[in-house]
């Protein structure tokens, strides 16, 4: 459960850090745009722009990279961490106010499904169908 909700919260967290990144780093960007738009630059100053240019493809290329591997390596840490443990979660009795274990299927994220999702094809589509989603 802690884990879960320790993913769950990074999750969100992400989109803030997005924003916060491209805030401090605005400027690089709309000036990496400009040169985009800018084809037909002075003469005097094309091996400049063309330097940079290269320099600001570099860095996009390198953060891109980065993004895609940290995203892989999340997918691939909140799959394995899902074998981990038992698979079973506490319900509340509230007619005698006691708690008793049921399984539950051993899944990435905790979730319903019309068929039956324990074993078998059902498990199978899920787990390849979450596996997607994430």
């Amino acid at each position: 459960e802690l884990t879960a909700n320790t993913i769950t919260t990074l999750f969100f967290v992400h989109s803030v850090t997005k924003f916060v990144f491209f805030a401090v780093n605005a400027e690089g960007f709309y000036r990496t745009l400009g040169i985009w738009n800018n084809p037909n630059a002075h003469p005097l100053f094309a091996e400049s722009d063309a330097r940079y240019h290269s320099i600001a493809l570099a860095k996009m290329r390198k953060l891109l990279v980065m993004v895609m591997t940290t995203t892989v390596l999340s997918v691939v840490a909140w799959i394995t961490i899902t074998f981990f443990g038992d698979s079973v979660k506490g319900v509340l009795d509230k007619e005698t106010n006691e708690t008793y274990i049921v399984e539950i299927p051993r899944l990435p994220i905790k979730a319903w499904y019309p068929w039956d999702a324990m074993s078998g094809p059902g498990y199978v589509f899920s787990f390849i169908y979450q596996a997607y989603f994430l």
